[in-house]
């Protein structure tokens, strides 16, 4: 099993201060990330509100590469109906080759009524948009000219004048939120990515991977990345005790789809908070699963960066090295 660190870029100007200041912290956690051994570093695309605060996922990956070298960097997602695809080809195309090919690409249709009335796109379209967008990213990595007519794009014989450095691109991951989604993706021979606190409980995701794979095997390269809350403190007690107020202002003012408090979200295991043999224990469970990554998402509901650092740190010495990975 991988791990990586994840931010939704929720904001809170109450605790962060301005804009600049949130960046610097997202930037710097993702430096310390890749110090302690972790695999990759991603960020949420988000429009219009303090919801999420990286509209341009692609610059701030950016700033990330200069100040790393290893780490592999991604979009957690970018949200292709509210995109021209010919453009994101060519911004995520120059972010693969100024990290030196450490792009992973996260795609997904968004979920926010807000930003699809922001960007005048119809919901009802969210699909057939992904899709198109989809297919002309890849043909436009491919290299080669292509001509486009589709329903919403329309591109005369193009070719791109920067490709990524990995070929045939960059991976790609397809964000799963409904059920219905993970059979989608699979059905399609597509990597998965998801969020299981949004679900009844952790055993469900058990079904859904299951179905995922099964018909993933027929069609392409099974490969599933979750993103999850993560705390990890000396004590349970303190790890509950430091994370409950930032989890519970998280889940009040960001988690869309979610209905569960902090007591319920620890009950049903779709949080990994506590000592590190409780966060080790959920990670045995999602790998018993099938889950090849984990994004261990911190920085949420305004937690001040030297505590999400010290849970770094002790996720990195005292639980990922037991799972394959991590730093003494």
């Amino acid at each position: 099993m991988q791990f990586g660190v994840f931010s939704v870029m929720d904001f809170h100007p109450d605790r962060q201060g301005s804009a600049a200041n949130f960046y610097r912290e997202v930037i710097d956690l993702a430096v310390a990330a890749e110090q302690y051994g972790y695999e990759s570093a991603w960020v949420a695309e988000h429009h219009f509100a303090n919801y999420g605060l990286c509209p341009a996922p692609p610059v701030l990956l950016a700033a990330i590469a200069q100040r790393t070298e290893r780490i592999r960097l991604g979009p957690a997602v970018c949200v292709l109906p509210f995109h021209d695809p010919v453009k994101v080809a060519e911004e995520y195309a120059v972010l693969d080759v100024i990290s030196g090919g450490r792009l992973d690409f996260g795609v997904g249709r968004g979920y926010l009524a807000h930003e699809y009335a922001g960007h005048l796109v119809d919901r009802a379209e969210s699909q057939a948009r992904f899709d198109e967008a989809l297919e002309v990213i890849q043909r436009a990595w491919s290299g080669k000219p292509f001509t486009y007519s589709g329903r919403f794009h329309r591109y005369p014989e193009i070719i791109l004048n920067t490709l990524p450095l990995q070929r045939p691109h960059p991976p790609i991951a397809i964000a799963a939120l409904s059920p219905e989604s993970y059979a989608r993706i699979g059905a399609r021979g597509g990597r998965l990515m998801s969020v299981p606190y949004i679900l009844e409980d952790l055993t469900v995701l058990h079904d859904l991977l299951a179905g995922y794979r099964a018909v993933t095997s027929a069609r392409g390269v099974a490969d599933v990345t979750v993103a999850f809350h993560v705390h990890v403190a000396p004590t349970q007690a303190a790890a509950e005790e430091r994370a409950r107020p930032y989890l519970t202002r998280y889940c009040e003012t960001r988690a869309v789809g979610n209905t569960k408090n902090f007591t319920q979200l620890m009950a049903r295991r779709l949080v990994a908070i506590g000592d590190p043999d409780h966060v080790a224990t959920i990670m045995q469970q999602l790998a018993s699963y099938g889950v090849d990554r984990v994004l261990c998402l911190m920085n949420f509901g305004g937690m001040p960066l030297p505590l999400v650092l010290e849970s770094l740190t002790m996720m990195a010495r005292e639980v990922m090295p037991g799972l394959g990975t991590g730093q003494r």
